[in-house]
Formats: C-alpha cells, structure tokens, sequence
C-alpha cells in the first residue's frame, strides 16, 4: 500500500515488499518509548527556577543540590505557614541603567541597538525576560511637572533590586554629575531653618521658598511640599496648538525660578551647616544629582552588590580651554560660566570625584568597575567619525553584554535546584502566590468580628461535618474576611498542629478551572502527609470529583489533626466542567476536615445551587455591610499605615458618602483619594464620587488626563484583557507594538535612537504608580504579571476600554508580541512628526521562542488569538498557532495533551473550523506518547488525512516531515495517513473480541472477561490448564489482552479496578495483581479485627470508583478500604435475621444501604417463598447499628436499585414472576393484569416508599445521580423515562417510542443520551428531545449486555463477540439530521472493517480486499477509490492471484475454496468432487499452478496440482498414511519438484518427540510444528522426514522458506 523508500532514491526497488512507511537511509529504527511519567513517584516533576533543557545542554552537569532550608520552608508554606514567607520567584532580569544623559547619548544608544537585543536573546535562551529601565530615555519636559520623575526613579531601582535575576544596577558615567534637583518635600523644622538662614542673610528672591512651598497639616509629620510646576506657569510643557509663545516663556520663567530657588536652599543649607544647625550629610541633600541618588540607594545602601552592579566610567582626555568654550560642551563636561569664559565646575567635579573614589570603590570590586580613556572631540562621543571612539564603545559594548551575562549565569546557578519539586504535586509558584495574596490581605484589616466568630466555631466544632457557605455582594470584603480566618487559624487552635490550604479562585491560571483548582488542593494535602494519588482517580474530571470526598477522609485518616480548606471566590471560577453547578463540592466530611468557601450571592445562581445540595440554613453566613463605627477604625488605621491625616471637615465628607455604600473596596477607593488632599486643598475640589464604579471610572479619567487618553486606555486595556494581566515587560512590549499609542507619544518629539521605535520606560512606571494600590502581583505559568485586585476594577475597566468591539483589536495587538521568535518590526508613520516614515521600526520586544520554558507564550498565544477574533487574520491563527507543529508539540510537551484540546476545543467551538476539528479528534482519542516531538511527527503523519482544500493541515503535515528529514536517525515515515480514523459514526468502533462468553467486571477503562469452559472433561491435565487461563482482562486504553490466573475457589462476585481483580473467598479476601498474574489472599482475621471464624463471606459489593468495598456476612457487613486492603468499618443487622443481597455503598462510605430478605423464625432459617418480606437498612459512619430499618411486602429487585438527587432517594423495582413470552407480547389482557412497580424512597426522612406505577414489569432501572430523572427497560423490550414526583402516583412516566424491542440499555446522563440495545443494532436516542438520532448496527446476532466504561461502552452479543465502542465518536458524527438511519460503513479503502485478507492484482492497479461476512471488494490502487462488490459465500482469509486474471479464494478456517475470474465474480475453474476438505494452498512463481493439500477423508490426505492455463486437476499425489498432524502449510522448494508439508502435530506427539531431543542431547524445544517432504516428480506420494543432521530426530520448528534447488531452510529453535 505504499513503499519503503530511502532519502536518497525516490524510485522502488522490484519486488519490494509495500509498506506503509518510508524508511530514513543512514540510522537505526527508533525503538518504542515509553510514556513521560507525568505524576511524580507522587506527582509532578518541577524544578524552582528550572531552566529549559537546551540550555548548556553539552555541558555535563553535576548531580543538583538541593537546599535544605529552602525545602524545609517550602514544607513550612504548604501546611499554610504565612511567617517569613520569601519573595516570589524572580523570572526577569531587569537592569536600572543609571546615567548622565546628554553626555552619554551614544553608549546608551548603542546598547539599544546591540546589546540589548543580544542580552534578550540570551536569557530568552535561559527561561528569563530581559528588560532595561532607562528612565532618561524618553523623558520630556511634560513628565517634570509634579516632580515625581525623581521618586520614581528610586522606586524603580527598588523594583528591579526586588524582580530582577543577577544585574539589577547599572551606572554609565563620564564627565558630568547630572542634574541637581531640589527637594520636593521638607519637614517642618528644617524648612524653618532654612527660611530663618535665607532671611539672615537677606537672599534674593528669598521669598519664593514661600510660594513654592506649602505647608501640609494632613502630612504625619507636617511637611512643606514643592507646589507643581503648572500651578504657577500653566503653559509650562504645553505642547497644545496656539500655546508655543506662551509654553516657551512659562518654560523660561520656570527654569530661572528652580535656579533661584536652587541658590536659596544651597546658601542657606551652607549657612546652617557653618552655624552647626545641619549636618554634613543634611546639607549634601541639595548639592548632590539625581544620578548619586540612585547610586546610593542603587550600590552604596545595597547588599551584595558584586552579585549585582557594575560601573563603566568614561574620562575625555586632552581636553584643551578651547574646547570648553564650545556651544555644546555643557552637554558633555560640567562648566560653569565666567569673566574668562566657561570653566571646569570644580565643585561638581569635586563631588563626581568624591563619589567614585571614595564612595562607590570602597563597596564595590574592581572587577565591577571598568575605566574607559578617550579623546575628546567636538561632537562629544563620535563612533561614526572617529575610529577610537569606534573601537571604545565596541569595546564597552562587548564588556557589558559580557559583564551581564557572567552576573545572569552566576546567579541562574545559584537559584536552580532550590527545591527538588519532583517530589511533590505542589507549584511552588502557586502556593507562595495564594501565601502572600492572603498576607496582603490581611494588612489594616478591620471589623467583621461576628463573621469571624462563626467560622471560629465552625473550625472548633468537633461533630461539624458540613461545609461553611460566606456570602455577600461585590465588594463587601468576603475575600478579606477569608485571608483574616487563615491568619486567624493558630490562634483559634491555641498554636497546635494543623494543616490549612486557601486559593483565592480566579488569581492565577491554576484557580481558574474547577478540575485544577481541586487537584491543586489535593496536591497540596498529598505532600503535607507524604500521600500519592493513585493517576487513575483524577484522569478526567468525573473520575476526580468522585475521587475527592473519598481522598478527603483518606486525608483526615492520615492526618489525625485538624485540617481545614479555604475556597474563595467560587464565583471566579471559569464554567467548565459545570462548575456552577456545585456538584462537585463534598457535602459530608471527615470530623476534622473543615471547607470554607465564599461566593457572590446572586452570580451564576451558585448559592441557589448550593442551597439545593446543602439545604442546612447553618451552613451559610451572610457578610454584612461594615458598620460606621468600623468605618471610623479603618479610616484611622489607614490614614496612620499612610503617614497621613484629615481636616475634620474632610473626615466628616469623606464618612458621609461611605454611608451611603459602607463596603470595605468602596472605602478604600475613597481613602485613597482622600490621602492625596492637602489641608490647603480649596473646599471646591474636595469631591468624592457616590459608587465603588463612579469611584472607579473617576480614577481611571484621572489617568486619561494626567498621562493622555490613548496610552492610559490601552495601557489599562491590555492588563484587562491579559492572561492573569500581563508582566512589566510584556506591557512595555505590546505599547511598543501599538502604534496609535506610539503617535500618542512621539507628538512632540523623534524616537532617541534611529531605526528603533518603542515607549518609553517612564511612561509605564508613572501610571503604575499611580495605580499599584489597585494592582496585585501574581505568578502566572511561571512569570510574575500584574493584574486588578478586585473585581470591580476589572468591570469598569472592561466598560470604559474593551467593549464596543475594542477588546479584540487588543488581543490582536497582544498575538504579535508572542508570535514572534526574534523580534519584531514594523513599519511605522508618526503622524505627528511630519508623517515621519520609520521602515521596518525594530519594537525592540522580549524574544518570544518556542521552547518548553516559555510556558507563558504557549499560554497567551492561543487564548489571544481566539479572542481577537475577525481582526486576527485567519491564515495567521492557523497558520501560526493551531496547525503549527512548532506550537503543537511544545505545547504538548511543555503542558500536556489535554491542554492543548482545550485550546483547540475553544477554538473549534467558536469558528467551526473544519481543519482544527480534524486535528482535535486526531488529539482526542490519540494513545500514543505525543510528548515526544519525533513521535508527534510520525503520528501527525499517520493519523490526520486532510480532505481536499485544507491547506493548513498539509501545511503541518509538510513541516512534521522536515521535523522527520532533519533527524540522523532513521525513521519510518507514514507515505499516507494509513491509521487515519474513519470520519463517520462507525469509527466509534475500538476493538473487538471473539470467544469470550460473559463480562464479570468492569471498571473506568478495563473488562473482566470469561472464557466458556470447554475442557475435555476426561484430560484432568487439559482441565487445569483451562481453568488456569479461564479470565482475561482487556484494557480499552492499551487494547491489550492479558490473562489472569483464579485459583482460589471464589464465594462472591467479582471487583476490577484499574490494576487489580478483587474477590472474596470464603474465609479471605483476595487481590489478584492483573500486570503480574499474582494475587494476595488477606484472611478475615488478619484482615477484621477481633474476628471470630464463625461466618464465611457471602458476597462483596463495591461503591461506584471501585474504591471501597463491603463484605456481607449472614449477621453483618464490613466495610473495607481497597487501595490500602485496610479494615474501615463494620456494621450489624440486630432487628431482626436477615439474608443480604444487595448493598449500596453512597458517599464514599459514608453510608450504607442494605437490601434482602427477612428470614422465618423458624430453625431451617429459610425464606417465606414468594410472600415474604423485604427489608432495607441504612447505616452511617461510625454507627455500628442501622439508623434506619424499613420491612416491605413486596419482593424487590435488588441488583437494580439505584440511588438519585446526589444519593437523597433510593430507587427500587418490584420483583415480578417472570412471564410467558407469548403471553407477553401477545395476550394484552395478560399484561394489564401484571403492571410494573417502582418504589422510591427519601433517605433523608421516614423512607415511606412512592410508588410509581408502569405498565409492565421492570428488568432494568438506570437512575439520573443527580436529578429525580429514571430510564427503566421492561419485560417486553419497552423503554420508559420518568420524572420522580415527590407526590404518590402523580410521577410523569413516558414510553419512548421505538419500533423494535429493546434487550439491553445504557444511558449517558452527562450527555442526555441512552444506547438502546435491539437485535445486533443499538440505537442512539437523546433524551432531552425524545428523539432517535442514530441506529449503528454492531453485531451480526443479537446483543445480550451492554455495559459503561469512562467515555466507552461494551457490547456483547450472543455468539460471544465483545466490542468496545467511543461513545464521544458516536457524538461527534450522529446528529438530529440523521434521524433512525441506518448507517453503513463508508466505501473508502482506509476505512474498512473486519478485512481478512487482501492482495493486489497481477498489473499492480487494483487491491482485492476479503471480509468476513464473505464480500470481496475491489480497490484502485493510484486513487484508493471503491470499483465494486461481490460475494463469495466464504471468509477468505488466503489469496492468490494467477494468471489470466483468476483469483483463488480460500477459507482455511471453513477448508473451502473458490476460483474466480476478479472482474466478473463468475467461476473460473470448478473444482472437482474429489477435492474436499481443503487444508492449505499456495502456487508456482510463474502462478499457473496451484498446489492443494486436502483430506477428503480422516487420515486420507492428498495433493492436487491444477494447471490454469487448461483450467483442470493435472495431478493427484495421495500422501501414505502415518502423517500426524493438527494443520498443514504448503511450501514448495525453489525448483518445485518438492513441497513441504508444515503440519502442527498433537500435544502427545509433541511430548514423544521432546524427550527424543532431551535424549539425543539437544536443547528444549518450544515449538510444535515437525516438517515432512513430498517429491511431486515421483507422484507416489512417500512421506520423507525433515531429521536433524545425523540423527533420526525429527525437525521441529516454525517457518520454512525454499533457498535453492532442493535445499529448503527451517527455523528450528528460537
């Protein structure tokens, strides 16, 4: 079906076996692999700074060393420690560049234009960002006017010192000392002195220091503030049409103001230093710049600063008077102006000299600091003009990327390994980031003490085994009060032991999706008690929920200590998996297990959810409004944390508009801006907004007014619309990318260096600060982003910049930051610089590769695309991110499969694309390992077949195969997609089995098959061995068979996990390992305590999981624990002597129902017969005796009782005598007479049956687990669906109406769909619509049972087939559309079933393909396209084409043969009478005779030669008797005058000829086939032995092949 082919001939080679795969010349097969273990020996395998593997990956690397104390925290943190927490993993390397601006124009340029790129480049190499925080690049005069250019400044340095891995201060210095600013702030005391020294010296202009500066009562300490800029110059900056003349001269008058005031401060501060009013380093404050601002707080008040700093000084030498008087040498050397002409400043070069030398060189090593000399020139520093200076900052550049990259790699090193995460189900990030999100919190927190006073007593309640419900509008602090009870939580257990775990949903990706929020949850209380979750139980989302309850008491168990679990905020949680819902919160607890968790009262009906499943009104707590008083206290508490307070007049407005919506955020909204007031603020401008959005949108127009409309709206757009927000640099990145924000900014001015375009540092760092308080850091796949801290600011956030259509031009925007390996350019015109046109302008953006690392890029990429929409070109989403190979299989390999299906299910969902559907079912029900890239190449080639016109699916298939090409070793290359599935509803179809009679078990994804006994009732050795291998289990996942042992005569039914077979015995109970064939047998006395051999085992029920098990006894049941085989508990029948016959076991164990028959009081102890009564017992845990005990007359079917509504109602048919089938399907008057009964019982009150009535008895009843919903299945093949009224008789029952009885159903309630079984068909019906939408024919007999498996089901019909079926395929391709039609299997060559054999024509054009239900089919071979159809009446499963067009088809099974002509279907040549019985075939090379060995008669074989050509029997060879054998193969020798019969001998033949080889000396033989030779040129048909070479020992072997003349090999041994 297709070639072997190499890489360097195209062409195949004659008479080359097909294949379909194309072989790689040069290498070696790649062997199987074995799947990534994605679960540590307990979970995850993650590393705390872990790198990607690429890098330094020829570097052999020592064992890591992990460190003892960052482990033991990291222990401390998981049991919800919140002392000393450490910072949150850095993830950047973020360097504050600190230097002189005008002189150092062109070193600083350069390191944009080379350096930083190649610095990006290399921590992108390390899984780090790389960012640089100039804050001179890009400043213009605008951003001066509230002096805050300064402070932020350090609060940058403290930034990157806090973010930043290794460098995070840089100092690029020449001849100037930088600008000299004055102080924005005084205390009162030393404004006082100065004014006082300035008025004792009689200064001029000296009273500016009272304009400019006022006092401020509302500072604590009282403080006089520099008054902004434009408070007195209102043009100052003010780049507006028709205000240049006036911005020119308020520009002047405020420069000649600072300069006066400048001289004002520094007199005085030198007055009162002289007078000894003022220190040294008092009055140094208005003498130093910036720059030794920065250093100080940068290097000299730093720790380790050789790990982090580094120094370039650059000195002009030959520096003439001639050149100081030059026009622009203030730009390069401090001057100062004379009588004479301009002069070196001594007093600034005193103080530059004064911080090198005796300053930052005593701190800092002299490896750190490099010293550059050059000539000075006109142009300052001249790279392009001047060939030293080109040479010296080549130079410089080369040493910093090289000084950097030492200081990355250094402390890469030292931060890796921290903490061996392969021992844990924990991410470090996750757990420090909830950690500090609750510390943060915590902070002025006030109030609430009721609220906190019952969570107390709820975490104190020792007989409390019910969840605690907080709830409250947006706003009203809920999330405060949970991160307050965390806090609280040692002191409420007086400091003894405890474990506690919060997640404050919705902060991080991991708290988004129910599934992860839970694992994470369990992950955590796993490693806190060294406990490992079985994978099996959390592999899909309804296997996890029901894991959860039973893993909790697990959990409880182990702990012995109170553990208590916080949820907050369930409301934020994405609706997946019905989150919502609730369903999937545990109701009943283990006593020291307690959950809290808090949600909005109203938002997606969750609490009237909650209320359904946890009707208790003690469960829930309404958080009210603050009162004013706590209002008062937190205004106090706030004002004092801020160093701020009010007028009474402020205080007194302030309190009143928080009356009118007292929440906490409303407050702290108000407080915030209220601390910004000065005493001095004028009454009129004291205003406050009435709402918490009124507050919100406030602020946000601040923003706009202050920063500009376009930069603070896509500013704040982005982080709205950002995944978890977005990372300091990623919005730098994409501001750099948005180019009406970028004309936003360059208005006034170029870009500073050329070819590069990219925002400005400063603007970002203004509006964050200005935000921070509303800002909250989090971890997000591995990087530390910034988002909103509360809801409320993302809702008006998304109203004021997202809506109307501009949230998916900022998705857009965010795609091209990702998308990009290396950068990014574009061309951009700045419209308000002349239409400036900057070709191909490099954004300079982080380096975004495609590496498993980088998991925040495979993350954000496809959830902006998809939610950008229409604007996104679709080629790009496609052609970039979900038909990438690139993407696809880092994604797989850096996350998972599964999260990549939900990225392209996403995607599916919103565009119906055809091409992405076809690779997500590929994804979806793909087995195989594709966490290994090559083997996602091959599988990409060998499952997925594009239709006609999907381009971008051949586009991944073309760059799987150059994946493929660019490996050394070789590799099977699929020609064509051969496994692709077909893509209708009969690809459902898995797999399927023959000979196996009944299924005993089941579990999520494994059966428990029964073989019939056929031994030979009088060969006791055959017995024992069929006995041996009478069980077999099949795993639908691996679709592997294996066969166990049961030897231990068993007393109950069956239980299959996953792993396990379980059974009891009469006296034990016995686990038998399925990967081993081993079984463990634990008997009742050491397995019950104080057990008294008195009673034997009468059955053994399981819970739904398999998870727990209960054994039942004649007085008694015991309750047993089966992933540890661990006593749980046991529970007795004391009202009255009882037979068990059913137990349900609901709530993982939490209670118990038993079902059976009251026995007479008489001594035989045998049931009543027909009339006597039923009972049912319900018992809870921890109570030995039932609680409830009901008698019913009527005989019950137990093995059909069910529970529904969340285990609140017991569900049960009445038992009806069996009836006549005639009578039943005919005699309707007979029917009536025997209607059908079903009692349904509250468990949650005096279990008083109703009783609902149907027409005929029931055989059957699936329950809806968590609705009042039934499908029950009759006597006479009806089925009924019925809605449980609380009401007697008034429940809803409807006939689904089918036009075929039904012997078997299924139903899928997450799917609303029931597969009903009739005949060898089952038909699909959806329930929600009362509507078939499908009929598959599955069998040729009728089906006898259909069971579940997790997205699968079984089928087994009567003549012993057992097929496994995708119930998810049956979804996909059965729709509405399809109603009651029968669907046949498409006539497409790869998408043929049940094939027995197949061979091509004679010319090679055509494929001939044999079925098991006798058809041959014709196929061409160039297009794959169906020709035609016949039937032969047999199942051939051996062909041979010879000439003239004539097929042979032989059916070895049945030993009958047809001759036929291919085209016509007629018969070619009959074979005659004598020729019955055919055992084997084969022809000659030229295929003009055919060779027949057949046994007419027993023990009377023959061979027949036909010619073709005459179209006749040309010979008869009758074989001398004594040939012993079970089957026979033809094998004619290479000159055909001899062929070789192979025949199988029987089992006493073979033992004869065994101990001939033990006594002439040869090894054991395994193998039953002996070989004999007949001469066909002789005729006379004498049988010649294949002996052993001088021996009389027959040959033994498997295979025989001619060689040459007569000279045939056999394979003798293996």
């Amino acid at each position: 079906m297709s070639s072997l082919s190499s890489k360097t001939s195209g062409k195949r080679m004659s008479g080359q076996r097909a294949s379909s795969f194309q072989l790689k010349s040069g290498d070696k097969l790649i062997k199987d692999a074995k799947p990534k273990q994605k679960f540590k020996t307990k979970g995850a395998a993650l590393v705390v700074g872990e790198k990607d593997k690429n890098y330094r990956s020829n570097v052999k690397k020592e064992k890591p060393k992990y460190s003892q104390d960052a482990t033991r925290k990291f222990n401390e943190m998981l049991h919800g420690d919140l002392k000393d927490l450490p910072p949150l993993p850095k993830t950047m390397v973020k360097i504050f560049l600190s230097s002189t601006f005008s002189d150092m124009r062109a070193e600083r340029n350069t390191l944009v234009r080379e350096a930083y790129p190649h610095l990006r480049d290399y921590c992108a190499s390390v899984g780090l960002d790389f960012q640089v925080v100039d804050m001179r690049w890009g400043v213009t005069e605008d951003s001066i006017n509230d002096h805050s250019v300064e402070k932020l400044c350090l609060l940058e340095v403290a930034n990157c010192q806090k973010t930043s891995v290794g460098p995070n201060f840089v100092v690029l210095s020449g001849d100037r000392y930088g600008f000299r600013p004055i102080p924005v702030e005084l205390n009162v005391k030393t404004f006082e002195r100065l004014r006082y020294e300035a008025a004792k010296l009689n200064l001029e202009n000296r009273q500016l220091l009272e304009e400019w500066y006022k006092l401020d009562e509302n500072a604590v300490p009282n403080m006089y503030m520099l008054q902004p800029i434009r408070s007195k110059y209102t043009f100052f900056a003010d780049f507006s049409p028709g205000c240049e003349e006036p911005r020119i001269k308020d520009t002047a008058d405020w420069w000649n103001t600072f300069e006066a005031l400048q001289n004002i401060l520094r007199k005085s501060a030198d007055s009162a230093y002289n007078d000894g009013k003022m220190t040294a380093e008092e009055k140094h404050q208005y003498f130093l710049s910036v720059t030794e601002c920065e250093i100080q707080d940068g290097i000299l008040k730093a720790l380790d600063v050789d790990k982090h700093c580094l120094v370039y000084k650059r000195r002009f030498k030959l520096l003439s008077d001639a050149s100081l008087q030059l026009k622009d040498i203030p730009r390069f050397i401090d001057v100062i102006k004379t009588d004479k002409g301009s002069v070196i400043n001594k007093e600034v070069a005193n103080l530059r000299e004064d911080l090198f030398e005796n300053k930052i060189k005593p701190k800092l090593q002299s490896c750190n600091i490099r010293d550059y000399c050059i000539n000075f020139v006109p142009s300052g520093v001249s790279p392009g003009d001047n060939e030293e200076h080109c040479e010296y900052v080549n130079n410089f550049c080369s040493d910093f990327v090289a000084d950097c990259k030492a200081l990355i790699t250094k402390a890469a090193d030292e931060s890796d390994n921290m903490i061996q995460m392969s021992n844990y189900y924990s991410n470090y990030d996750e757990t420090i980031h909830h950690l500090k999100f609750c510390q943060s919190k915590c902070e002025s927190f006030c109030g609430q003490e009721k609220v906190l006073e019952a969570a107390k007593q709820h975490i104190l309640d020792p007989s409390g085994r019910k969840p605690l419900i907080l709830h409250a509008e947006s706003g009203v602090g809920k999330t405060s009060i949970m991160a307050m009870i965390m806090k609280s939580i040692p002191e409420w257990l007086d400091n003894k032991s405890h474990v506690k775990v919060i997640r404050f949903l919705g902060t991080t990706p991991q708290c988004l999706n129910i599934y992860d929020v839970l694992f994470g949850v369990l992950g955590q209380l796993s490693d806190c008690y060294d406990l490992i979750m079985p994978p099996v139980n959390y592999k899909t989302w309804k296997k996890l929920v029901e894991f959860t309850p039973r893993y909790l008491r697990q959990v409880a168990t182990a702990a012995k200590e109170p553990v208590i679990v916080l949820l907050d905020s369930v409301d934020q949680l994405s609706p997946s998996n019905n989150a919502y819902s609730m369903e999937w919160l545990p109701t009943l607890l283990p006593k020291n297990l307690k959950l809290i968790i808090s949600t909005l009262p109203e938002e997606h009906k969750i609490l009237a959810n909650l209320k359904k499943i946890l009707p208790d009104e003690e469960c829930y707590v309404e958080v009210p409004f603050l009162s004013e008083e706590t209002g008062k206290l937190i205004v106090e508490t706030y004002l004092m944390y801020k160093k701020r307070t009010l007028t009474q007049q402020q205080t007194n407005l302030l309190l009143d508009v928080f009356k009118q919506s007292p929440s906490p955020l409303f407050l702290k909204l108000l407080l915030d801006e209220a601390r910004q007031w000065s005493s001095f603020t004028p009454t009129g401008d004291l205003k406050l907004a009435p709402t918490v959005k009124i507050a919100i949108k406030k602020l946000f127009s601040n923003l706009e007014n202050k920063f500009g409309q376009e930069l603070v709206s896509h500013a704040l757009g982005y982080i709205t619309v950002g995944l978890s927000g977005l990372t300091e640099f990623e919005i730098e990145d994409v501001l750099s990318c948005d180019d009406e924000v970028l004309n936003a900014v360059y208005k006034y001015h170029d870009p500073p260096v050329d070819g590069i375009v990219r925002i400005p540092p400063v603007l970002w760092a203004r509006i964050r600060y200005d935000i921070r308080e509303y800002l909250v850091e989090k971890m997000s796949q591995g990087k530390s982003t910034l988002y909103w801290y509360h809801r409320q600011f993302i809702e008006t956030a998304k109203q004021m910049y997202t809506d109307n259509g501009k949230e998916a031009e900022l998705h857009k925007n965010l795609v091209s930051i990702y998308l990009y390996e290396n950068g990014f350019k574009r061309t951009i015109k700045l419209v308000h610089r002349k239409n400036l046109v900057m070709v191909d302008a490099d954004r300079q953006i982080t380096p975004q590769p495609f590496i498993c690392s980088n998991k925040r890029k495979l993350a954000c990429l496809p959830y902006h695309a998809l939610r950008a929409g229409k604007v996104l070109n679709k080629e790009i989403a496609l052609r970039s991110i979900f038909c990438n190979f690139k993407f696809l299989c880092t994604k797989i390999s850096a996350y998972s499969v599964s999260s990549l299906n939900s990225d392209l299910t996403e995607f599916v969902d919103e565009t119906d694309d055809p091409e992405v559907k076809l690779l997500l079912d590929f994804l979806s029900v793909s087995k195989d390992d594709l966490t290994i890239p090559l083997r996602f190449a091959v599988c990409i080639l060998a499952y997925i077949n594009p239709e006609n016109g999907h381009k971008y699916l051949e586009g991944l298939r073309e760059e799987a195969r150059a994946y493929i090409k660019s490996k050394t070793k070789p590799i099977l290359v699929p020609d064509f997609p051969c496994l692709a599935p077909r893509q209708d509803a009969s690809s459902a179809f898995q797999t399927s089995l023959q000979g196996f009679s009944d299924i005993l078990a089941q579990s999520s994804s494994s059966i428990l098959l029964a073989k019939p006994d056929e031994t030979d009732e009088n060969d006791d050795k055959k017995k024992e061995e069929s006995v041996k291998f009478k069980y077999s289990v099949l795993s639908t996942d691996t679709q592997e068979l294996t066969h166990v042992s049961i030897k231990e005569k068993r007393s109950t039914q069956f239980v299959l996990n996953d792993s396990r077979i379980f059974y009891g015995s009469k006296s034990a109970v016995v686990s038998h390992n399925i990967a081993d064939n081993k079984q463990d047998s634990i008997p009742l006395t050491e397995l019950i305590p104080n057990w008294k051999n008195t009673e034997t085992v009468q059955n053994l029920f399981t819970n739904a999981d398999k998870s727990i098990a209960c054994l039942t006894f004649k007085t008694s049941l015991v309750l047993v624990d089966l992933e540890s085989l661990k006593y749980v508990q046991k529970y007795c029948v004391k009202e009255k002597p009882v037979i068990i016959e059913q137990v349900l076991i609901l709530n993982n164990g939490a209670q118990i129902i038993a079902m059976g028959s009251v026995l007479n009081s008489s001594p035989s102890d045998e049931p009543q017969g027909p009339t006597n009564q039923c009972f049912i017992s319900v018992f809870e845990q921890d109570k030995e005796e039932s609680v409830k005990f009901v008698e019913i007359e009527q005989s019950l079917l137990y093995d059909q009782a069910t529970t529904i509504c969340n285990d609140t109602k017991l569900v049960v048919p009445v038992k009806t005598e069996e009836l006549n089938d005639v009578q039943t399907q005919n005699d309707d008057s007979f029917q009536t007479q025997c209607k059908g009964q079903i009692l349904a019982f509250n468990l949650d009150n005096e279990m008083v049956p109703n009783v609902i009535n149907i027409p005929h008895p029931v055989t059957k009843l699936v329950g809806h687990p968590g609705k009042s919903q039934l499908v029950a299945l009759t006597s006479n093949g009806k089925v009924f669906t019925i809605n449980l009224s609380e009401k007697a008789n008034e429940s809803d029952v409807l006939t689904l109406v089918l036009d075929v009885p039904v012997s078997d159903a299924l139903v899928d309630w997450d799917r609303n769909t029931a597969f009903l079984c009739s005949c060898g068909k089952f038909i699909v019906y959806r329930l929600s619509t009362d509507t078939t939408i499908g009929v598959i024919a599955a069998h040729a007999m009728r089906i006898l049972k259909i069971l579940p498996l997790d997205q699968q089901f079984i089928t087994l019909s009567v003549n012993r087939e057992i097929k496994v079926w995708s119930i998810q395929t049956i979804e996909k391709h059965l729709s509405q559309k399809e109603l009651c039609l029968q669907l046949d299997i498409a006539e497409t060559l790869l998408e043929q079933m049940n094939v027995t054999a197949l061979h091509p024509t004679s010319d090679g054009s055509k494929l001939i393909t044999c079925h098991d239900n006798g058809n041959v089919k014709l196929w061409a071979i160039d297009t794959r396209m169906f020709l035609q159809k016949y039937n032969i009446d047999i199942s051939a499963n051996l062909m041979h084409v010879v000439i003239d067009n004539i097929v042979v088809f032989h059916d070895t099974e049945k030993r009958k043969m047809k001759i036929l002509n291919i085209d016509s279907g007629m018969e070619a040549i009959s074979l005659p009478d004598s020729i019955q019985n055919i055992i084997h075939s084969t022809v000659s090379k030229a295929k003009d005779h055919l060779y027949i060995v057949s046994e007419p008669k027993k023990g009377k074989e023959q061979i027949d030669i036909v010619n073709i050509k005459l179209k006749k029997v040309s010979k008869t060879i009758h074989l001398q008797s004594g040939l012993i054998h079970e089957d026979i193969e033809l094998c004619l020798s290479a000159n055909e005058r001899h062929v070789v019969l192979k025949h199988k001998i029987p089992e006493k033949e073979f033992e004869r000829i065994k101990a001939m080889w033990k006594t002439g000396g040869f090894g054991e033989q395994n193998h039953r086939y002996r070989f004999t030779a007949v001469d066909l040129s002789q005729g006379n048909g004498v049988l010649i032995p294949c002996f052993r070479q001088q021996s009389k020992i027959p040959t033994l072997g498997v295979y025989v092949q001619p060689y040459k003349g007569n000279v045939m090999l056999i394979s003798s041994r293996r």
